[in-house]
C-alpha cells in the first residue's frame, strides 16, 4: 500500500469566534485522516485564541500558534509555513468551511497525475449551489496555469483555499507571502509559485464553501483599495516572465480597467 501524504492545513485567525467552529470541525470531520491542522491567531481581540486552543487540547493533530502582535493575514501564513511538516499544502479562511472530501481530492490529484498544484471548485457565500456545476478534470501546463490564476473569470482564480501546493517547492525556492501586501497577496503567492512549477491539475469538484461578508474588504470598492490593486498587480508583472505575452497582456488589461477606475473616483 502507498503511503498517504501528510497534509499540512494552515488557518490564519483573527477575530473569527463566529464561524472558527464550523470551520475546524469540517476539518476534523475530512475522511482523510493524515493531516495536521495549524492554527495560527494573529492577536485576535475576540474569543478566537480559546477556541482555537481548546481545540488543540482535544485532538493530537491541531497545533495552536500564537503571534504575539497583529500582524497581518500573510505574516500568519507564513507562520504556519515555518512548522508546517506535512508533503502537501493547503490553506483555509477561519470563515469558511470545507466538504469531508476536500484534503482526499488533494491527495488523490497530486498523486495520480504527479503535479505540483492541485485546484478544485467551490460554492459561493452560502448558496449550496456550485459556481461552476459540471465535472471535469484538466491538466494545465504552467503557462495557462499562469492564464487561470491571473484571470478575473473562470473556476481557478488566484485564491489560495482552493488549491494545493507542495512544501518542498516552497522551502526550496524560498516562496512566501509578501507581508507589506494587504490586497491580491494570494494571486502573487500564486504567481511566484506557479513558475517553479511544470503542471497543474484542476478537478472541477466543488469542495469548498466560500464564505463572503457584506462588510468584508473583500466586498468593499474605493480608491485606495484600487490603488492597492494596481501596486500588487505590478508586482505580479515583475515576476512573469517578459516572453509570456498572453498573460502580461492580461495583467495590462486588469491594471487598465483599474487605472480606468481610479479617473473615475477622482
Amino acid at each position: 500500500m502507498v503511503a498517504q501524504a501528510l497534509i499540512s492545513v494552515i488557518v490564519p485567525i483573527y477575530n473569527a469566534e463566529k464561524y472558527l467552529d464550523k470551520c475546524i470541525q469540517s476539518l476534523i470531520a475530512q475522511d482523510y485522516a493524515q493531516f495536521e491542522l495549524l492554527l495560527v491567531d494573529d492577536a485576535s481581540l475576540d474569543g478566537s485564541a480559546a477556541i482555537a486552543r481548546n481545540w488543540a487540547q482535544r485532538d493530537d493533530r491541531i497545533q495552536f500558534v500564537e503571534q504575539t502582535s497583529n500582524q497581518g493575514v500573510s505574516a500568519a501564513r507564513n507562520r504556519g509555513l515555518a512548522i508546517a511538516n506535512g508533503e502537501l499544502v493547503c490553506f483555509v479562511d477561519s470563515d469558511d468551511w470545507c466538504e469531508p472530501h476536500y484534503l482526499g481530492n488533494f491527495a488523490l490529484l497530486m498523486s495520480h497525475y504527479d503535479v505540483g498544484m492541485a485546484c478544485c471548485s467551490y460554492y459561493g457565500d452560502l448558496n449550496l449551489k456550485p459556481l461552476f456545476p459540471g465535472m471535469k478534470t484538466k491538466i494545465l501546463d504552467q503557462e495557462s496555469a499562469l492564464q487561470a490564476i491571473i484571470k478575473t473569470s473562470g473556476d481557478i482564480k488566484g485564491f489560495l483555499w482552493n488549491k494545493c501546493y507542495r512544501l518542498s517547492v516552497i522551502r526550496k525556492y524560498q516562496i512566501q507571502f509578501a507581508e507589506d501586501v494587504q490586497i491580491m497577496e494570494d494571486q502573487l503567492f500564486n504567481v511566484e509559485y506557479v513558475r517553479h512549477i511544470q503542471t497543474m491539475v484542476y478537478r472541477s469538484l466543488p469542495l469548498y464553501h466560500y464564505v463572503a461578508h457584506r462588510d468584508s474588504a473583500v466586498h468593499g470598492i474605493s480608491r485606495d483599495r484600487i490603488v492597492e490593486e494596481l501596486q500588487t498587480l505590478k508586482r505580479i508583472q515583475h515576476v512573469i516572465d517578459p516572453d509570456s505575452k498572453t498573460i502580461l497582456d492580461l495583467i495590462t488589461t486588469s491594471r487598465n480597467s483599474l487605472e480606468d477606475e481610479v479617473h473615475h473616483e477622482e
